[in-house]
């Protein structure tokens, strides 16, 4: 997220998405009535004739309705203009739609800025909704690991396999070469690992890595070519946001999972909308765990709760409601957390 301008005293945020979790981000943010500034087009009948044209406009609308649609990259902002520039081209009090896509920059004002949307939104400008994450392409004559940064990245290595014909025992090199790339890695701060390669290599690095005590933290896939090429087809084509929901999925489905064996062994665990509330307001919420879905629903009584968890310095965290992870707490009522200590009423 590139954050231009954040006025808390005001209410004022100026800013431009430009990954797909910012975007997500936002329609978490963006709640109703708030003023939502933006570029947009509008079609006019051209005086004197059938004809209609296009012109750019900036608009500012009361917002009453967003749709976020990640497959396409567009949250879907409507409500009425209340203000506009040029003014001639601005039909003021009409109801008006404009997409924010990725590098659409926006001005919001908010009725109230709430403490937790301000941290959301610094952990999209530095990133830090996105695992710190590597990418590794490998054959069997070198290979380039960079770390991934928004829609680039940045190269940290180029390591030679030092192979030398049919001379050297593939075994021995390899070894080699793979302890020395492994190496590279391991003194990075990282959660994930994606390596590819249009050959059998990774395959085998995939067998090297295997008895590491890290190896979880590694993805393979494919590419059909090598070196920069090969990171560039990694990382704008689909493989690289294949790997990345499986990613995500795992480790919302560790969060579930565990939230589940609590309520097995009657742990310190609470769920559904008024156990949740009852223990955030004794201060015994250690971590909420919360569906989009829910949170949607119950936008205002959602945030409340959120900023509740803020002052105690609690935990949170808001899953899709379209993964399995997600479709079992929404069976549970959205919302659950864990506990300080259990209840023993």
């Amino acid at each position: 997220m590139r954050i231009y301008k954040l006025d808390k005293k005001n209410n004022f945020i100026e800013l431009e998405p430009e990954t797909l979790d910012d975007l997500w981000t936002l329609n978490i943010v963006l709640s109703e009535q708030d003023l939502i500034g933006s570029k947009s087009t509008r079609r006019f009948r051209v005086e004197g004739s059938k004809d209609s044209e296009k012109k750019t406009v900036f608009v500012n609308i009361n917002l009453e309705k967003k749709v976020l649609d990640m497959q396409k990259g567009c949250l879907k902002v409507s409500g009425i203009i209340v203000s506009g520039s040029p003014e001639e081209y601005v039909d003021l009090n009409s109801y008006h739609s404009v997409e924010i896509m990725l590098g659409t920059k926006i001005a919001i004002t908010k009725q109230r800025l709430l403490s937790y949307e301000i941290k959301l939104l610094e952990k999209s400008k530095k990133n830090a909704l996105l695992p710190k994450i590597y990418l590794v392409v490998v054959d069997d004559d070198s290979s380039l690991i960079a770390k991934v940064n928004v829609r680039q990245y940045d190269l940290v290595a180029e390591i030679k396999s030092g192979k030398a014909g049919k001379r050297l025992d593939s075994a021995e090199y390899r070894n080699k070469y793979f302890s020395e790339v492994y190496e590279t890695l391991a003194k990075q701060e990282k959660d994930l690992v994606i390596i590819a390669g249009p050959g059998f290599e990774k395959e085998y690095f995939k067998t090297f890595l295997s008895s590491k005590s890290d190896a979880k933290k590694f993805r393979f896939t494919h590419v059909n070519t090598t070196g920069i090429t090969g990171l560039n087809e990694l990382l704008k084509g689909g493989n690289l946001n294949e790997v990345l929901d499986e990613f995500r999925l795992q480790k919302d489905t560790e969060l579930i999972n565990n939230l589940f064996k609590e309520i097995a062994r009657d742990g310190a665990i609470c769920y559904g909308a008024k156990e949740v509330e009852a223990a955030s307001a004794s201060g015994a919420l250690k971590e909420l765990i919360v569906t989009d879905k829910y949170f949607m629903e119950n936008y205002n009584k959602t945030r409340e709760l959120l900023s509740e968890l803020e002052a105690n310095s609690s935990e949170h965290h808001i899953i899709a409601s379209n993964t399995e992870a997600g479709k079992l707490l929404d069976n549970i009522g959205g919302i659950a957390g864990f506990l300080y200590y259990k209840n023993t009423k």
